[in-house]
């Protein structure tokens, strides 16, 4: 099965996306679904991009905690 095409209503100028993310926090969730909506963003690409931002969180909370956890183990080996 090859890769589907890019669909252009769901390819985005940068900045319009960023403008977008930057003011995520501030709308209700309906809004900001209703701003993708328009901008032509699918729900499929929605739902896609919410899981691999959870991910890349989960994993720099887990790089973080890894970090922490390695620096307590060496300041205790070190005294």
């Amino acid at each position: 099965m090859g890769a589907a095409p890019l669909d252009p209503a769901v390819v985005q100028p940068e900045n319009v996306i960023l403008d977008v993310l930057r003011r995520a926090r501030e709308l209700p969730l309906e809004d900001l679904l209703a701003q993708l909506h328009t901008m032509g963003i699918q729900d499929d690409v929605i739902i896609k991009a919410a899981i691999w931002r959870l991910i890349a969180q989960c994993l720099v909370e887990r790089t973080s905690e890894r970090k922490l956890r390695l620096h307590a183990e060496g300041s205790t080996n070190g005294q």
